[in-house]
């Protein structure tokens, strides 16, 4: 082995890894804001990638000067969120486990942060909600991440980064849990907190889009504003209502309404997840 190489493998060796974990709360106010850390969460773990929009990249090129000065190497692998905060979180995930670009998250919120894209027309007769959930949020979702994922195939890149991602949501009807007690005797227990999982495999599955959107609109039905969510378990309702038996904690099917309702900060999943890496 020469001098030369010998030197880059201690170099190498040395080299520490920072590893981040985020959780995103929810909040309507706190939503863009997330974005933007969202997106330089993304510019500071990927410093490397070329990227479409020139202030991004230039960002991105001192993020990678100082982890050279400083000989650190930073990556993000657990992340959680409720609300919008869930929305941002899988964003970020899916673009963190495909190793590419999360750009389009900037014109996602400039879409969804404007009433007239989100806002029901006058002349409906009959309406859920005051602003249009499946008909405006869930299609702006799988537009973005479609987008992130255009990113990756304009790259090349084929490298599949550890991630697990945590989005929480609200059961309206609960599901319903048996116990027993020290005695015997049968408990039930109605729980309404609910929790879509994603691992590494399930973000990178060309099939992932539909359910990254639609865990990411059931986390972010704000009750009155949004129309609950459905959440088919056990079939597929359409092409956009996938089958989420797999990654939701769910044995049939629900309606769901905004995640941060009942758990607005999910540190206990993430905890969970950074204590069980390796």
């Amino acid at each position: 082995m020469s001098g030369t190489s010998t030197l880059a493998t201690m170099r190498d060796e040395a080299t520490q890894e920072v590893r981040l974990a985020a959780v995103m709360t929810g909040g309507a106010s706190l939503a863009v804001w997330m974005g933007g850390v969202a997106t330089e969460i993304n510019l500071a773990t990927s410093p490397g990638h070329t990227r479409a929009d020139d202030a991004d990249a230039v960002v991105a090129a001192r993020y990678a000067r100082l982890g050279a000065i400083l000989d650190v190497e930073l990556s993000v692998d657990v992340l959680a969120g409720a609300s919008a905060g869930g929305i941002n979180a899988t964003m970020l995930g899916f673009a963190n486990a495909l190793d590419c670009d999360l750009s389009p998250l900037r014109d996602l919120w400039l879409s969804l942060g404007s009433l007239n894209t989100l806002m029901r027309t006058p002349n409906e007769k009959a309406y859920p909600s005051l602003l249009r959930g499946d008909a405006a949020v869930l299609p702006a979702l799988h537009t973005a991440l479609g987008a992130v994922a255009g990113t990756t195939a304009a790259r090349g890149s084929t490298i599949a980064r550890p991630t697990s991602v945590f989005v929480t949501t609200t059961i309206l009807r609960g599901e319903v849990a048996e116990h027993t007690d020290s005695l015997g005797g049968t408990m039930y227990d109605v729980d309404y907190r609910g929790l879509f999982v994603f691992s590494t495999p399930d973000l990178t599955d060309p099939a992932a889009i539909p359910r990254l959107a639609l865990s990411a609109r059931a986390s972010s039905a704000f009750p009155d504003a949004f129309e609950p969510a459905y959440v088919p378990v056990g079939h597929a309702l359409d092409d956009t209502h996938p089958d989420m038996a797999r990654y939701v904690n769910s044995a049939r099917s629900f309606q769901a309404s905004d995640g941060g309702i009942l758990v607005n900060r999910p540190i206990g999943p993430a905890l969970a997840a950074i204590f069980d890496r390796p």
